[in-house]
């Protein structure tokens, strides 16, 4: 799908630690400004499963999110190892 090759790198946003997360905050971001109380009945089983699947990026049960060493995040040009502030620290 390129016709040509810039200057960004291409990382796998699957493994993106902190990108479902992001989600979730903006499904409060949403309800809280709109007070739409269907909506937030419908997106709680959804943010639910988001955050139960994140857990298994808490490797030794502190309750942080462990990075691989690679770009592992949605800040996708550092290399992070261990807890990071940037992926819910």
């Amino acid at each position: 799908p390129w016709v040509r090759v810039n200057a960004y790198l291409i990382y796998d946003t699957a493994d993106w630690k902190d990108l479902n997360l992001k989600f979730v905050l903006q499904v409060f971001r949403d309800y809280h400004l709109t007070q739409d109380e269907q909506y937030l009945k419908d997106m709680w089983p959804i943010c639910q499963t988001v955050m139960e699947t994140e857990l298994k990026f808490d490797k030794d049960g502190d309750g942080l999110i462990e990075n691989s060493g690679y770009a592992d995040q949605t800040y996708d040009g550092w290399k992070v190892t261990g807890p990071s502030a940037y992926c819910g620290g």
